[in-house]
């Protein structure tokens, strides 16, 4: 039987269904769809309203159409109306670049992923009122209080929503602790 598969966060878990790195994971898994440079903050906070123009990363080539995706998932937070409307028997999860990148907090209170690499090429970075940037190494407490409520609600949302998913968590080279419900740090 083939496993239905979602993806959340990098290239490290996103790789592991390609062809060229994984022969034939086609006999096992299916993708249905992913997300990459996003942060679980960022996901879990209200979608943010924007002219689709403004993140056109050009020239248009499939490098930088894929960039444009990756905001515009991030911005309209599609990764959990995916998962409600086609839930997945396997999410795959690492938190590469929610440590790579970290967060925007917007002074309207939006938060955005600070995906530094592709933000600043569109029009829209220009535009954007950033209140605080917040990352694991500028702002660590407050930032780790953001993740642990995001993350609290995001188990919520898939005890709720997918409650037969089963979460894979990659440590992506870079998230090695997990820390369990009763408070306790596990490697």
């Amino acid at each position: 039987m083939i496993k239905t598969v979602a993806v959340f966060g990098s290239c490290a878990s996103r790789d592991l269904f390609n062809s060229s790195i994984t022969p034939n994971y086609k006999k096992y898994f299916k993708i249905e769809y992913s997300s990459q440079r996003q942060s679980l903050i960022s996901l879990m906070n209200n979608p943010l309203k924007y002219d689709e123009k403004l993140i056109e990363i050009t020239p248009k080539n499939p490098r930088n159409v894929a960039k444009t995706l990756y905001i515009k998932t991030d911005l309209e937070k599609t990764f959990l109306r995916n998962l409600i409307n086609n839930p997945v028997d396997v999410l795959v999860f690492d938190n590469n670049f929610e440590i790579r990148m970290g967060i925007l907090i917007l002074n309207d209170g939006s938060i955005i992923t600070n995906n530094h690499w592709d933000l600043p090429l569109t029009k829209l970075y220009k535009k954007l009122q950033i209140k605080e940037k917040l990352s694991m190494e500028n702002g660590t407490e407050k930032f780790l209080k953001l993740w642990k409520e995001s993350c609290d609600s995001f188990l919520e949302f898939l005890e709720i929503n997918c409650p037969d998913t089963q979460v894979v968590l990659n440590s992506a080279r870079r998230g090695y602790k997990v820390l369990k419900k009763d408070g306790t740090i596990e490697n």
